[in-house]
């Protein structure tokens, strides 16, 4: 199954979409922990302004459902999935989960009309008074207090229907010309959009002469946009180029970078140590999505140092135990970085 294309046309689908799963009740049928899922899709894929689908490893998730067991997540995902809620796809157990909410068949002409006492709850647990007692009074009291302005607002929205109007989330200046095997990467606000196209064409025209070429819109490109904004888009453009005329497939900080990046003499302050701590102590794991996670938040060399002295032991380390573990960081590290300079 594929993403479908067309649903950045609905307006205010994630909006419109949990109000459909408040009126048929959905956690009564597939529970709460598996609505809130679906809460929690539905708003990532507007922010990404219905381009992709959403990818989550299952860690990610967890945590935001306040879950502590995978098979809490499997099964809330299950529910959801078999209920006809939510698409779910995974190529391996290494990689990423993929997911997007589905609107089913059943409810494609629903009107999208206010919960409360003009439009009963389709359910055999909860009257229509209930609900309005919370949601319909407190929107009365608060945003607008005619009731009948409200109901014109429905019945306008109604009309339209779910094909028209603008998204909740529209996409911000639209970059021309964006070639297809670009067009679901999210390039980051804050730089040159176009000149970021540009860069990332030349990167993945670069990997079609390796024994393996890139896919389209593959993960990888967006995450050196991400560096793009971190970095600079120049100092990027400047490793791309490095490691063109080099024929190599990895974009690596510049010799100049790893040399000039030196280790601080109170060890224990090291900005690059204090990160290492941070990032270890947020995942700590041995899965794929904390080593994932890990290996794009630490710069390569730090990482390297970081894996001689131990990520568990980073982790789960004292205060008093850390000032130790600085020393042996800064160690492995200037040897790394003596490495790539000679």
């Amino acid at each position: 199954m594929e993403y479908p294309k067309q649903r950045h046309l609905t307006p205010f689908f994630a909006n419109r979409f949990i109000r459909l799963t408040a009126k048929v009740c959905v956690a009564q049928e597939i529970g709460q922990t598996a609505a809130l899922l679906l809460i929690y899709i539905a708003q990532t894929e507007d922010s990404c302004y219905y381009r992709k689908p959403v990818r989550f490893w299952n860690e990610q998730l967890m945590s935001l459902l306040g879950l502590r067991s995978p098979k809490q997540l499997a099964a809330a995902r299950n529910a959801a999935v078999q209920a006809g809620w939510l698409h779910y796809q995974r190529v391996g157990n290494r990689s990423i989960g993929e997911y997007w909410v589905l609107w089913p068949d059943d409810f494609a002409d629903m009107p999208d009309t206010q919960l409360g006492e003009q439009q009963p709850i389709q359910g055999d647990n909860h009257s229509a008074y209930g609900m309005n007692s919370g949601m319909n009074s407190g929107m009365n009291s608060g945003m607008n207090g005619d009731p009948k302005a409200e109901r014109i607002g429905d019945d306008k929205r109604k009309n339209k229907g779910r094909q028209s109007g603008k998204p909740s989330n529209p996409i911000p200046n639209p970059i021309q010309n964006t070639p297809a095997f670009l067009a679901e990467v999210c390039i980051p606000d804050g730089i040159d959009k176009q000149r970021a196209v540009d860069l990332l064409s030349t990167w993945y025209r670069h990997f079609l002469q390796s024994k393996n070429p890139m896919l389209p819109n593959d993960p990888r490109l967006e995450t050196i946009a991400r560096d793009m904004r971190r970095d600079g888009i120049d100092k990027v453009e400047e490793r791309m180029s490095y490691a063109i005329n080099r024929n190599q497939y990895r974009l690596t900080r510049l010799p100049e970078e790893r040399a000039g990046a030196s280790v601080t003499t109170k060890n224990s302050e090291n900005p690059e140590w204090l990160e290492v701590i941070s990032v270890c102590r947020r995942y700590p794991g041995l899965t794929d999505g904390d080593m994932s996670a890990r290996r794009n938040l630490i710069p390569w060399d730090a990482y390297k140092a970081a894996c001689t002295v131990g990520i568990t032991r980073i982790a789960t380390a004292s205060e008093y135990d850390l000032t130790q573990l600085a020393n042996q960081f800064a160690h492995s590290l200037r040897e790394q970085r003596e490495r790539a300079t000679a």
